[in-house]
Formats: structure tokens, C-alpha cells, sequence
């Protein structure tokens, strides 16, 4: 535990995810357009519409990211088959930098990942995207109806959130592996990641509706937006760095306790 405290407040730890978020900043654009691009093969555009709707009332004003998604829905609405091409290289630079971020990171670790494989391995993750939409398209529709509103809609929302974030993060670690781990150790990562996900994600919302006063230095401008995205990013990343790290960790001690 102090070993991984170190590690933790150690400059490793800080660089890496500036990295992570770096490009993270890069692929998120180009992969929700792809994802929407696909997911407008089968829904009309008004739904999806309806989806920015949904996240810009959910979200401070301070963090326009309703404004972001409709931005995004509106360039998938026109774009064609060649454009949404183009954007999966940038898309896929995330999976490049995992790769790297990865194997920095890993204690011990018995194999390496390089970049390229991690932009065919950032493929299946944009594959997996459109599902993500569809299952927020089902929650914000279907289970209004089921369950009426209040707190009960709002507490199975994020238990449907936390469950989605989970299994996309647990995706993430099953396929950027370095050491042979088994599902229990995935699970645990992941869910440890989700939670710490959840819980700056929760704090971070609380800061900027009560405390931050980005709106009175930037208003709403693009230079705003990217702040305060770029800080999210930073800290998300932070995040699955150490679940990842956990991960490993757990399957060392289980390696060492049967030799």
C-alpha cells in the first residue's frame, strides 16, 4: 500500500495521465461521431437529438456538454461514408496511448503493447459505442415510462450509468492486458475505476454548480469547454490508471500465492 501511495504522488503517475487526457481530448470527438454516425443508421435524428436534450438538462451550465453532443449529431446527420473513415484515425489515437500508458504503468509486466495494436484494439472499443447510445436512448425513454420520475428514476439511472461505465471499463482492461489476469481480477479493476469514476465525476458536478466562476471569466466560450473538459479527462484518466494498476497487482499476489 505505501509502495502504491508513492506511485501514486509520484511524477510517473501525473505525467502519464496529462498524456492519457491529452489524447483523450483528441479520439472522444471522432469516435461519439462515429458512434452516432451508426447509431443514425437505425434511429432518426430527432432521437438522437433528443439525447443532447436529455445531458444538456442534466449537466451545469458551466459544462456545455448537451451543446457538444447536438454539435456532434448534426456533422453525423451530413457526414458520409469517406468522412467517418478519416475521423477513425484521430479516433483511434486514444487506443495508441493506452498502449503506451499501459505498459508504463504496469508492475512487472510480462509483454508489451504497441501503438498500432492499440489503435486496432481502440476499434472494438468504437464498436462497441453505438451500444452505449442505444442503451442511453432505451434508459432516458423506457424507463421514464416503467418507473414514473423522481428519485427513483434519477437512483435506477445511475446504477444503469455506473453499470455501463463498469463493463466499458472492464472491456478496456480485458483488452489491453499485459499479465494473464482472470475476470475476477477485471471485475475488480473495473468496478474500483467505475466507483472512483463516479465518485470525482460527482465532486467534480458539485464544483462547478456551486463554486467554480468559469462563467464569469470565459462565459461559455470554446476555451471554457475545453478547461473544464480537459481537468474531467485528467482526473477520469487518473482514475483508470490506478484501477488498472489494482488490477495487476491483485493478479501478481494470486500469481506468487500459487508457486
Amino acid at each position: 500500500m505505501l509502495r502504491f501511495g508513492r506511485w501514486v504522488r509520484g511524477p510517473e503517475f501525473f505525467t502519464v495521465a496529462a498524456s492519457l487526457a491529452f489524447y483523450a481530448m483528441i479520439s472522444i470527438p471522432p469516435m461519439v461521431l462515429i458512434a452516432f454516425w451508426i447509431a443514425g443508421a437505425f434511429v432518426d435524428d430527432p432521437t438522437l437529438e433528443g439525447l443532447g436534450s436529455q445531458v444538456d438538462g442534466q449537466t451545469p451550465d458551466q459544462l456545455p456538454v448537451g451543446e457538444v453532443l447536438r454539435a456532434l449529431i448534426d456533422i453525423a446527420a451530413r457526414a458520409g461514408p469517406v468522412a467517418v473513415v478519416s475521423a477513425a484515425w484521430p479516433a483511434t489515437a486514444y487506443g495508441a496511448a493506452l498502449a503506451r500508458a499501459f505498459t508504463q504503468v504496469a508492475p512487472e509486466s510480462e509483454r508489451r503493447i504497441r501503438g498500432w495494436r492499440g489503435r486496432l484494439l481502440a476499434l472494438v472499443l468504437i464498436a462497441v459505442l453505438p451500444l452505449v447510445v442505444f442503451s442511453a436512448l432505451a434508459a432516458l425513454y423506457v424507463v421514464p415510462r416503467l418507473f414514473g420520475t423522481g428519485w427513483a428514476l434519477t437512483a435506477l439511472l445511475g446504477l444503469g450509468a455506473f453499470t455501463v461505465l463498469a463493463l466499458v471499463i472492464a472491456l478496456v482492461y480485458a483488452l489491453f492486458q499485459l499479465r494473464d489476469t482472470r475476470w475476477q481480477d477485471v471485475a475488480v479493476g473495473a468496478l474500483i475505476a467505475a466507483g472512483l469514476v463516479a465518485l470525482t465525476t460527482a465532486g467534480y458536478l458539485v464544483y462547478l454548480e456551486f463554486f467554480a466562476d468559469f462563467s464569469d471569466r470565459y462565459g461559455t466560450s470554446s476555451l471554457a469547454t475545453a478547461v473544464l473538459l480537459g481537468l474531467w479527462l485528467l482526473l477520469g484518466n487518473a482514475v483508470l490508471l490506478v484501477g488498472y494498476r489494482l488490477m495487476l497487482r491483485r493478479a501478481i499476489r494470486r500469481q506468487e500465492r500459487h508457486r
